[in-house]
């Protein structure tokens, strides 16, 4: 198990996530858990929505 920092503040166990969802309209992305958990997270510091999706990916699928 690897902890995955979602936002400055929050880091969840790679292996409880079921799926990152993106929504451009409100610029957020909701990382669920298995569980059913919604976590919202805003982009990165000076980084868009979908690079922002492509690091947490990229960062849940190297701990899987």
């Amino acid at each position: 198990m690897k902890l995955i920092q979602i936002d400055n503040d929050r880091w969840i166990a790679s292996d409880t996530i079921a799926e990152v969802s993106v929504n451009p309209q409100a610029n957020v992305l909701t990382v669920r858990t298995k569980n059913g958990v919604g976590h919202s997270v805003h982009p990165d510091y000076g980084v868009g929505i979908y690079k922002t999706a492509d690091r947490l990916i990229d960062e849940i699928n190297k701990a899987t």
